[in-house]
């Protein structure tokens, strides 16, 4: 992170993604006050993400490798922002502690539920540029297990549901946890906006079929 004259030597790409969020943490350090140690767990969740997910999901994409099921999840979940979308979100909320964001970094249920319902949702959706490349649970579990793809997509569309489960049980248990409502609202929220993403196609990578939807958020609210 502090080397940088090795920046110039990245791709044309990363060189862009890595000066923004470069750029990202001198923001946050310089904005939040009383909180030094938050730029430090942005840098540290964003390298796991890269080292342990975007980089062996890569290796598997030029492989050609379907990974086991529960390698293709443990990896699929990190990038699927396990600890990475709750430190986020948490920066900029004032009720955040040290302890917070040490809480997310244990991998609570409500924080894995989320992760499970953004990443099968994504891979649940029709795709048409991604799918002939990139590994899938809809795939991984056809290979390991010799199922179909419709067998292999019920399974999936089961663990959504389990994993909604699990963010409503973490919900009700708010009473006996020591992170407050708000907080684990962002979570379930997560989580609902990932089905927007999903229910009619790959919000991702076309998402110009949504602008109505942006627009009555951002631009033309209902007025209250």
């Amino acid at each position: 992170w502090g080397d940088i004259e090795h920046i110039n030597a990245l791709p044309g790409p990363m060189k862009t993604i890595f000066c923004t969020l470069l750029d990202l943490v001198r923001e946050i350090s310089e904005s939040i006050q009383g909180k030094p140690y938050v730029a430090q767990y942005v840098k540290q969740e964003y390298r796991n993400l890269v080292l342990n997910a975007h980089s062996i999901e890569g290796k598997w994409i030029h492989g050609g490798c379907l990974p086991p099921v529960e390698e293709y999840m443990a990896v699929a979940l990190i990038s699927a922002g396990i600890t990475w979308f709750p430190i986020l979100y948490y920066v900029g909320m004032a009720i955040t502690t040290q302890a917070t964001f040490d809480w997310v970094r244990t991998r609570p249920k409500i924080c894995k539920a989320s992760a499970i319902i953004c990443r099968l949702l994504d891979d649940l959706a029709p795709y048409q540029h991604e799918e002939a490349h990139a590994a899938t649970a809809t795939k991984c579990y056809m290979k390991q297990y010799k199922l179909s793809e419709e067998e292999a997509r019920a399974i999936l569309k089961r663990q959504v549901k389990d994993a909604w489960k699990d963010i409503n049980e973490g919900l009700l248990a708010q009473n006996m946890s020591s992170v407050s409502k708000p907080l684990l609202m962002v979570l379930l929220n997560h989580a609902r906006a990932n089905v927007l993403f999903n229910q009619d196609g790959d919000w991702y990578s076309d998402p110009y079929p949504y602008r109505d939807c942006v627009s009555s958020l951002l631009i033309d609210p209902v007025a209250v």
